[in-house]
């Protein structure tokens, strides 16, 4: 295999980038909404109206982290296309350097 049996379509790997980065402001907003609706059971007490706070919080962290995770993958999709965009143009220099 050589260089010129590799390729890299850029613009779906950032399309796909901003599909991660959309999935994840999606997921955090339906972390904010949640949170807005369990913080109207606050006059509730008792030991239901606990249980319920306790099992939202946990599910609300779990949600919170899958947001944070899949922004994270946009960014990591976003750093690799920079780099081999720059790794390329760097070999591009230094072969017309050579040959050029």
């Amino acid at each position: 295999m050589g260089a010129a049996d590799i390729t890299y379509n850029y613009g779906h790997i950032g399309a796909v980038s901003v599909g991660f980065a959309g999935n994840s402001a999606q997921l955090l907003d339906h972390h904010d909404q949640i949170v807005s609706l369990i913080n109207r059971l606050e006059p509730f007490t008792g030991e239901g109206a606990n249980a319920l706070r306790d099992g939202a919080t946990l599910m609300l962290k779990g949600l919170a982290e899958l947001g944070d995770a899949v922004g994270l993958h946009s960014k990591a999709l976003d750093y690799a296309v920079d780099s081999a965009q720059a790794t390329d143009l760097m070999s591009a220099h230094s072969f017309n350097g050579i040959f050029g």
